[in-house]
């Protein structure tokens, strides 16, 4: 995912990668089943804005709300760790841990 994100900026003839200095990762959970609702990644690039834990939550908040998920009672769990975000769709409710859930039977 990590190399996915990186981007080329082209100066002239010459291209140049960004490296990234951090990936913060927040999901927004159920409390009682723990089904990630919205997952929100913002990756910080060396020499540009740090984006603050708190800023990262919140900014999830925000954009879970504008398409339409009612936070208020959602739970949080942050990470900087990639593989979470390609293959969890759950936290378990007793440790808190990211882990891969089945998907839900209707």
């Amino acid at each position: 995912m990590l190399e996915e994100i990186i981007r080329c900026i082209r100066r002239g003839r010459k291209r140049r990668m960004l490296e990234i200095a951090e990936v913060k990762i927040v999901a927004l959970y159920e409390p009682n089943g723990g089904y990630i609702v919205h997952m929100h990644t913002i990756t910080m690039f060396k020499g540009g804005r740090v984006v603050s834990e708190k800023e990262a939550i919140e900014t999830a908040h925000r954009e879970a709300a504008s398409i339409g998920h009612m936070t208020e009672e959602l739970k949080t769990k942050v990470t900087s760790d990639h593989e979470h975000a390609k293959h969890c769709n759950r936290i378990d409710p007793n440790t808190g841990k990211f882990v891969k859930a089945e998907p839900r039977r209707e």
